[in-house]
């Protein structure tokens, strides 16, 4: 089950694979990829999908601009030996189009 499903608020900060959503004054630091990035605008609102990651060290927060993209991310995680760092480096150099094309070719680049 998830906890927060998406997050809808104001673009507050943005950094290298990091977004900021400001909803109603809670800042909600979420990892994301490139093509998240590329569609957002600090100031403005947006729309991301989550994904939180609980290891007992820490609690991980994950998000996209698609359902689509969210769901390769949960896909990915599924394979062996990558984890959420991994699967958003992954999703970071591809779309989730691309991706899934590349695995029905079997193109492991």
């Amino acid at each position: 089950m998830t906890m927060f499903y998406y997050l809808n608020g104001v673009v507050a900060e943005m950094e290298a694979n990091l977004a900021v959503i400001d909803c109603g004054g809670v800042g909600y630091a979420c990892a994301t990829t490139n093509y998240t990035l590329s569609q957002l605008k600090k100031g403005e609102r947006a729309k991301l999908y989550t994904y939180m990651n609980v290891r007992e060290d820490a609690v991980d927060l994950f998000g996209f601009s698609s359902q689509s993209e969210l769901h390769s991310f949960k896909l990915l995680l599924g394979v062996s030996g990558v984890g959420p760092k991994a699967a958003l480096a992954i999703l970071s150099t591809n779309t989730p189009a691309n991706l899934a094309m590349a695995v029905v070719m079997g193109d492991e680049k």
